[in-house]
């Protein structure tokens, strides 16, 4: 008993030591984690091994590990001699007659878990019937009464015990905190798997060192006294998680930066963190974090902490919770956190004589920069050889460097140094570029320990980013970025025409009066020469409202123009002089999400002559042959009749068409990313359980049934090929769908679909096709493509009410860089496929047009359309390196092209699908089986020992790992991608590789990205498939694989 529950105090590995002239320490190792476990690069470490490294190195003495199989062996070694110490092993009375303990290097201790949905109802004294599992039967004598009263059971690993407890096999499990605390978290169960009960059998854990070094004792004691005042100790508990984490508390601290003691003052934290004008706690993070736990029900209290723990973390700051920080894996390494919860943006300040000379962020290249040391900025900046960056220590100093010249921008945070400016005085001085020099993902951070609590954020997150709520809040704080806000044009060019007024008018009555008191011929002289510094200061006028970027615009006060700048004529499409803008007939405005025309006392020229001045408000403007409307800001300023008889009001139009669109790209991809964080894991999960399904329905199918249990068991096959089909749907519009891509005809995959369009169409649709001979091939997912059609047919079904035309057109295009640049076209120069499906339907509102990709946004009635086939289409077009462009005309039709790169046939025959090898059986040829779940695991195993191979299984990387180590060669590998340990399946793949070169691989998944396989261990040869895998496509995958090896040359 004793035995096995030391067992669970130890694991994991590091290369062993060689010999030196140095006098050496040998301990034990076993694959047991957090204790001992292999790290990155296969080194064996953990807290037993580092904690044996500080020693040794300290008494400088070499380090010898020396592997052993199991727990009781290396008890039974150390009390033999064969090794010198446990570092951090409990101290056992087992050990007592032969080793001495040093003192305590931490605590362990025991407890009782339960999952989540039962914790509430769970009650250790009262409990009975139920199965329990614990590390071996007897274990924990504190909880006696459990056995008695339920059924014990002992699963030979702690993946096993928490496997069971997630399927309801067990009510509960009693194990060593560190080792549910290390599997949950690196599984991420922790918000699932939770204690019931205070802990129990709780041990010191000492230095166990044999009385053959007690000579050692003292040094170590004085060590182990060293390491935890230094905090060295409590530094490798935390990091092997031997200190487990506080519970979650009634009541949550929230960090908040002590801005009085920061030496960046208030400005550097505006608009982030700031104090409200009561002095309490607020800013952006605060009131968005406020409205999160909200609607989460979250209690929390606010702490001031310093600003520089905040960036090192929770922990670090000794909090719950930091509302923001930057997503990084180096940060997850060392805090919790949420799915993204926005961006931050990083803005170039200039000086605003530079406005010229800077019109972008790229423009800077090859300039000076600067940046907060050490801050987001200066370090992305510093990676950049683009940009020469120079490090400052507050804004203050960021701000007074840009002012005398050091630096031609400063970097930070959006607002952030615009706000500083204002509170010295200097705002007209400068200008923020409205294009953001960085945007990156921020997420709330939680220390560890605190799962639930995350995932309760993360439940109300996607929603919240969506709403109204989150809308009004972010403009509160950060507003809309607008060149003109600090109306430097409109201040400029109104004040130089108010000016010229004033100076027409002084001149006109000095003239007035002289020609009264003078000869007349000297007053036509005075007057010549008024005239003429008139006229040039009416040019010098000109000349300024003509390099303006805004439109300049002075209505005279019957309404028709008087002056203009050429951008205002260039946008407004005024060619002669006192024509009435309230007539334009070709150029009009309307309101942002409309079309319709503003008219009469609503047009906004009308509004800044009758009805007061306009205050930067955002319409649409939209030009003849112009296919999208630009959005423009107007203001506007009236001059008093005694200022002018002429000019009544001055019009500033500046043009916001790229931020606004960028503005908007911005705010879909950030729901894109949260809708795809939701369904990368709702696919993982589900594909895992499909493919424990049809394997068991294969594998029942194989045992003889009738007729009536075969079809059954054939309809349920049928069903777990459309759940598979469904999450490929569900992980196409958040564009991380796998595609099987090969070599296409786009005209054949059309002439194909029109066997089976018929039966989706009514006889009274006539179906026409445009389909160009000679079009290019392309490289495209098949299933993925005709998917893709059917939804854009169905859609053009139901726009035509059953009656109409639909066209299917395929064409060759060549895209330039001059095509692109003058049409802002999103796709890059090169030679792209269009396929083209048109109809005679209602057309689409265009209202309706800029929200027709959001998930769940459709025009139909409840039950009539889900709203994701659109997104599908264009996540398959985006994810294919294409885009998707949509012609719509109200009562008359809409065209949706589809556009993807077209590629060479050199790689495969088009259209040909590869051809399945044959299916080769040789009870010889002896497979490496990784999968972390039990139920696919056995399936497979069935499966594969059903066909004549010899098998071999692990239920994770770390074990399949040892096992090639112990029980080489292998003929092929066959490995999930996601497994809990240190090792996932590319991992394990690539431990492999130089040990066995030639290997050939399957990968297998239920999800995993494009990224996390390719470059990370996934060769050209190998084959990955996706679950649910019938067999027949794993029996050929093998046979493939096998086929290919023996065709090698040796």
């Amino acid at each position: 008993m004793t035995l096995l529950f030391f067992g669970l105090f130890l694991a994991a590995a590091s290369p062993t030591a060689a010999q030196s002239e140095r006098p050496t320490l040998t301990v034990g190792w076993i694959l047991s984690p957090p204790l001992w476990y292999r790290g990155e690069d296969g080194e064996k470490t953990g807290y037993f091994i580092d904690l044996a490294r500080l020693i040794a190195d300290e008494l400088d003495h070499d380090l010898v590990i020396k592997d052993y199989r199991t727990a009781q062996e290396i008890i039974f070694a150390q009390n033999k001699g064969e090794t010198d110490l446990v570092a951090g092993g409990t101290a056992l009375t087992l050990f007592e007659a032969e080793n001495l303990f040093s003192l305590p290097v931490g605590q362990a201790q025991s407890r009782i878990y339960t999952h989540a949905s039962r914790a509430n109802d769970f009650d250790r004294n009262t409990v009975s019937g139920k199965v329990i599992a614990s590390v071996t039967r007897g274990w924990a004598p504190e909880v006696e009464q459990l056995w008695e009263r339920n059924h014990e059971v002992t699963p030979p690993n702690t993946a096993d015990a928490l496997m069971g407890l997630m399927s309801g096999d067990f009510e509960a499990i009693v194990y060593p905190e560190e080792t549910v605390v290390y599997w949950s978290h690196r599984s991420h169960l922790d918000h699932l798997i939770v204690p019931v009960g205070a802990p129990f059998n709780v041990r010191d854990r000492v230095v166990v060192l044999n009385k053959s070094k007690a000579d050692l004792l003292a040094p170590i004691n004085a060590i182990i006294n060293r390491l935890e005042n230094d905090g060295t100790l409590a530094a490798l508990r935390k990091k092997h998680w031997i200190d487990v984490y506080e519970p979650e508390p009634e009541t949550l601290t929230v960090a908040f930066p002590d801005i009085a003691a920061s030496d960046r003052g208030a400005a550097g934290f505006a608009p982030t963190y700031m104090l409200d004008k009561n002095g309490n706690p607020s800013g952006y993070a605060i009131e968005f974090f406020k409205d999160i736990a909200n609607r989460a029900g979250l209690k929390f209290e606010i702490k001031e902490v310093s600003s520089t723990l905040m960036l090192q973390g929770p922990t670090a700051a000794g909090v719950d919770i930091i509302p923001t920080l930057g997503i990084s894996e180096k940060r997850r390494q060392i805090m919790d956190q949420t799915l993204p919860a926005g961006s931050l943006s990083i803005s170039a300040t200039i000086r605003r004589a530079d406005i010229g000379k800077f019109a972008t962020s790229s423009d800077l290249s090859g300039h000076p920069v600067g940046a907060l040391r050490g801050g987001f900025a200066y370090m992305k900046a510093l990676r950049d050889p683009a940009f020469s960056v120079l490090p400052y220590d507050s804004p203050d100093q960021l701000l007074s460097a840009l002012m005398a010249g050091k630096i031609d921008a400063a970097l930070m945070l959006k607002s952030h140094l615009p706000t500083l400016a204002k509170d010295r005085g200097v705002l007209a001085n400068i200008h923020e570029i409205e294009t953001p020099f960085i945007i990156s993902s921020r997420a709330i951070s939680l220390r560890f320990g605190l799962g639930q609590v995350r995932e309760r954020i993360n439940a109300e997150l996607p929603l919240y980013l969506l709403s109204e709520e989150f809308t009004e809040l972010r403009e509160e704080y950060y507003g809309t970025p607008k060149f003109w806000t600090e109306r430097r044009q409109q201040a400029l060019s109104v004040g130089i025409i108010i000016l010229m007024v004033l100076v027409l008018s002084l001149l006109l009555a000095f003239f007035a009066s002289e020609r009264a008191r003078r000869r007349e011929k000297s007053a036509l002289i005075l007057a010549e020469e008024s005239g003429k510094k008139a006229n040039d200061l009416s040019g010098r006028l000109q000349a300024v409202m003509d390099a303006s970027r805004n439109g300049v615009v002075a209505l005279s006060r019957d309404g028709n123009v008087a002056m203009t700048n050429p951008r205002a004529r260039d946008l407004l499409g005024i060619e002669e002089p006192n024509t009435s803008p309230l007539e334009m007939s070709n150029h009009y405005f309307s309101e942002t999400e409309e079309t319709t025309p503003l008219e009469g006392r609503k047009a906004p020229f009308s509004r800044a002559m009758f009805n007061g001045n306009m205050d930067g408000e955002l319409f649409q403007l939209h030009q003849p042959n112009v296919k999208k409307a630009k959005y423009v800001r107007l203001s506007s300023s009236s001059l008093p009749l005694d200022a002018s008889s002429e000019i009544g009001t001055v019009v500033i139009l500046d043009d916001v068409s790229e931020y606004e669109r960028q503005r908007k790209e911005t705010e879909r991809s950030g729901r894109m990313s949260a809708v795809g964080q939701l369904t990368g894991g709702v696919a993982h999960d589900f594909n895992n359980l499909l493919a424990i399904i049809m394997g068991n329905l294969e594998l029942i199918k194989e045992a003889g049934l009738t007729e009536i249990q075969e079809g059954m068991a054939d309809a349920g096959l049928a069903a777990t090929r459309r759940g598979a089909d469904l999450t490929k749907s569900l992980l196409a519009f958040s564009r991380q769908s796998r595609l099987e891509v090969e070599v296409l005809d786009p005209n054949s995959v059309v002439l194909e679909a029109q066997n089976w369009m018929r039966r989706a169409l009514p006889e009274s649709i006539n179906v026409e096709t445009s389909l160009l001979a000679g079009v290019w091939p392309v490289q495209l997912d098949r299933s993925s493509l005709e998917s893709a059609l059917l939804n854009l047919i169905v859609n053009a079904r139901d726009a035509m009410n059953g009656n109409g035309n639909l066209t299917i057109e395929t064409a060759n295009v060549r895209i330039d860089r001059a095509y692109v640049d003058s049409r802002n076209e999103e796709l890059g120069p090169g030679r792209y496929v269009m396929l083209a499906v048109s109809d005679t339907g209602t057309g689409i509102h265009p209202k309706d047009l800029d929200h027709l990709f959001e998930p769940f946004f459709t025009t139909k009635g409840p039950g009539e359309g889900s709203g994701v086939g659109l997104s599908m289409v264009l996540g398959f077009v985006k994810q294919s390196g294409g885009t998707v462009q949509v012609y719509s005309e109200l009562g008359v039709g809409t065209t949706f092209k589809l556009y993807f790169p077209s590629c060479d046939t050199q790689s495969q025959p088009i259209g040909k699908k590869p051809a399945e090898a044959a299916h080769g059986v040789s009870g010889d040829v002896r497979i490496l089986l990784a999968e972390d779940d039990d139920a696919i695991r056995t399936v497979l195993e069935t499966v594969l020992k059903g066909a004549g191979y010899f098998v071999v299984s692990a239920p994770s990387g770390d074990a399949a790992l040892e096992l090639f180590h112990s029980e080489p060669p292998f003929d092929i590998l066959v490995t999930d991608i996601v497994m809990p340990g240190k090792i996932q399946g590319t991992g394990l793949a690539k431990a492999i590789r130089p040990l066995q070169p030639g290997i050939p691989i399957i990968f297998m998944s239920g999800y995993a990205t494009e990224a996390t396989v390719h470059g990370n261990g996934l060769m050209p040869e190998d084959i990955r498939l996706m679950k649910p895998v019938p067999k027949q496509e794993l029996l050929s995958a093998i046979s493939k694989l096998l086929e290919t090896k023996a065709n090698k040359p040796q």
